[in-house]
Formats: C-alpha cells, structure tokens, sequence
C-alpha cells in the first residue's frame, strides 16, 4: 500500500490494468526517476530495464581553456563524451532555468548547482554576443576579469588559463602590488591611497580598458587623474593630448589643479566664443591635456569629428545619467583610445545611470538598455534578487574604485577652518 500510495504521487494508473502506471508527461518522468525510484528502493526491490535505467544521463565532464591574443579571448569548451553538438541547447535550457534537460537520445540530464560555472559561461557568451562554434567563441579582453571571477572555484568545471589570462587576473586582484610608480614629482604628493588609485588607472589602462573612479568627494579623484595623465607624457611615444570633459563651473579648477600639481603637462582650456573656440583647437595637436564643459563639447561636435586623444575623461560623470540627452551622445563621439568616468555618485537614483556611463566607458560591455532592466535592474530594485546583484556586482565590481572617507580616514589631515567676516558695502546693503 506504501508503494502504491508512493506510485500514485508520480504516476498516474491506466484504466483496466490493475497494477499498471503510466507516466504523464516529462516533469512525472524526471521526478520518478530524481526522487520516486530511491523512495521505492527504500521499501524494497525495484526492477528496471537498462533502457529506463539510462534514462537519466550523467553530468557532462566539461572544461573550459582561455587564451590571449592581442586583444581578444579565444575561449575553447571541451565537452568530453558529451555530444557538442548539443551544447547549444543544453546552455539555453540553462538560461531558461529548467531542472533537466531532455538529449536528443531521449535521456534527461539534472541542471543542479554542479552546473553552475556552465550557466556563469552562457551569460558571459550572451552579454558578449559570441556564439559557441565547433566549441571556441571570441570574447573582448575587457571580459577576463568577470570570466575569472565566474569560473575560477566552480564544481563540476575545469577552468584552464594561458600565463597571459593569468597575469591579467593577477594585476585585478592585486593592483596594490604593480609595477606601476607615480611621477617621481608627485611620490611624496600623493597618500596611500591614491598611489593605488593612480595604478588601477594605469592597470585598466595597459590592457586599453576603462572605469570609474568613485571615490568619495574630497578624496582627490582629480590628483590621481592627473598623476596618471603625467606618466603617460613621461612614458613617451604617446602624441596624442587627453580630453576632459566636466561641468563649466570646473572647468578653470582643472586647469587651476593641473598647474599646481603638474605644471610639466600643457593644458588648453577651451572657453570664449565660438570663434576663439575654434583658434585653441588648432594648439589641441601640442597639447598633453585639453579640458572643456559638457556644453560647450555638445557645441563643437564639428571641432572634435577628425579629432584623435589618447583618453577621454568624464567628471562628475553622473551628468551623462540619462542616455537619450544630447550631452552623452556628444561624448559618445569622441574618438578616443581609453575612457574613465569620476563621479562620487555612479547611481544616484536607479541602476540605469549606471548602464549609462558604462556604455560610454565600453560599449557593449552591458546589455542593451531593454535587457539590462529586465535581468538587472528589475529584479535588484522590486524583487530585491540577491543572484542579480551578485550577477551585476561581478560584471561591474572589477571596473569600479570606491573608497569612502570613512576608509582612508587616518590619511587624510586634520579638518581645518577658517572664518573671514566680510561687511556689506552699501549698495550690497541695498540689494539685501
């Protein structure tokens, strides 16, 4: 009678066959053969032809070899006795999320969390758009540090990596540690954590990748910037000047920072009228470092169509929050070989600023705008989706630098104020 009761629960009984079952549809068979056959065996003897025992297909053995070349990712997927051919359509019922997956040999294999890593390396191959073909795809660079982060500890999932993967992965994990040293000018300049601002620039950089600089107002985005903007001049072989791009109300601070802390770098600022605009854009071609406001970039988008720089710098990023405005596409256009945001707010009011200045900063790099809701924000802000922040925070995490003044409180000196008491003149009087 238990094992009665027990068949019941997966099976349903034919009509005139006392003693007989029949299954009814694919969820019955996969939770007969999961969960109902171990129960059975439990009371007694169960007997099976090898046909149904092979029902249930073994894990695959997979592993997964990376390599450099120049700037892509040759990504190879060896599937052991599994047919490759069907790995296309086991990934997509992974994205999916089903239980099991039903081989083209009538065999249904489990999708637990041993094939995890394998889901990781589906979404990685989606977001980059790469199809898996005769098992190798080609990934961007900029997708090895979310790659590694992905597949490195996975069960079920070898990961092997060429020495150039490998020290990629090494300089993300420990930029503290590189090769990278200030301009000897500004070696007693910067504190602690600046010097580590200033080699995770120049670490992104190498690898002609970009990122966002969110340290907490006050804590010297600009002096890092431009100790990085110095070493690029000092390094040589680079004629190429440096556009930043920041609100007007900064635009003669920068030129102000870059004077008292690398008077060595030639700053244009370009100001005035139109026509006067247009007489700096001749002195761009001498220039190590070329700074303008938001507006005035939207303005002379001619100026800046045959123009080349070496990076493109945005501060106060969070200007560009809103993808459909002429000030991000404005510096979308700019022709440049890196790109770094600076902003202490990188979300101020929902996760699609951030899609924003990570579209500018590598396009591509996210999802489209639709698609970027549905997976991301979506589920983070109405369903409060832990895997989607994990999700977003591995795809994001290795490209943004925030440290809070809480953090780095002990370098940074002691508060200082000063009060100057200034009378109102009298026609001042009269207006107030």
């Amino acid at each position: 009678n238990r094992a009665k009761r027990l068949l019941e629960t997966y099976l349903e009984p034919e009509t005139g066959k006392p003693g007989h079952y029949s299954l009814s549809g694919e969820e019955a068979l996969f939770q007969l053969l999961e969960e109902g056959i171990p129960a059975l065996l439990a009371m007694g003897e169960v007997y099976q032809t090898d046909a149904f025992r092979n029902l249930q297909a073994a894990p695959p053995k997979i592993s997964v070899g990376v390599s450099v070349h120049g700037s892509v990712l040759d990504l190879e997927v060896d599937t052991g006795a599994f047919p490759v051919e069907e790995l296309r359509e086991l990934l997509q019922s992974l994205h999916q999320k089903k239980r099991y997956h039903r081989l083209r040999d009538g065999s249904l294999l489990r999708l637990d969390d041993s094939l995890e890593g394998l889901d990781e390396l589906n979404d990685t191959l989606e977001l980059s758009g790469a199809k898996l073909m005769d098992g190798h795809a080609a990934l961007p660079l900029y997708r090895a540090p979310t790659l590694d982060w992905a597949l490195s500890g996975q069960n079920g999932l070898r990961f092997d990596r060429d020495d150039a993967f490998r020290r990629i992965s090494r300089s993300f994990h420990a930029v503290r540690d590189s090769e990278y040293t200030p301009p000897l000018s500004l070696q007693k300049t910067l504190r602690k954590y600046q010097r580590d601002g200033y080699r995770w620039l120049r670490t992104l950089d190498g690898y002609g990748m970009g990122g966002i600089l969110a340290d907490d107002m006050g804590l010297g985005k600009t002096v890092q910037v431009l100790s990085y903007l110095l070493a690029l001049r000092e390094q040589g072989g680079n004629p190429l000047p440096s556009l930043i791009v920041c609100p007007a109300s900064l635009v003669l601070n920068w030129a102000e920072e870059c004077q008292k802390f690398t008077p060595e770098l030639n700053c244009v600022v370009v100001d005035g009228d139109a026509a006067h605009r247009a007489q700096l854009a001749e002195q761009w071609d001498g220039a190590d470092v070329v700074v303008t406001s938001y507006d005035l970039l939207r303005r002379d988008e001619t100026l800046y169509e045959n123009q080349k720089f070496y990076a493109c710098i945005l501060d106060e990023a969070q200007a560009i929050k809103n993808h459909t405005t002429q000030k991000y596409k404005a510096v979308c256009g700019v022709n440049s070989r890196v790109r770094f945001a600076l902003t202490g707010t990188p979300v101020e009011n929902r996760l699609g600023e951030l899609w924003s200045i990570f579209s500018f900063l590598m396009p591509g790099y996210l999802p489209p705008y639709k698609s970027f809701c549905s997976r991301f924000e979506k589920p983070i802000t109405q369903e409060n989706d832990p895997a989607a922040v994990r999700r977003l925070n591995q795809l994001t995490g290795p490209f943004i630098l925030r440290r809070m003044k809480s953090e780095v409180l002990k370098e940074l000196p002691p508060k200082t104020e000063n009060v100057y008491r200034i009378e109102l003149e009298e026609e001042q009087r009269k207006l107030y």
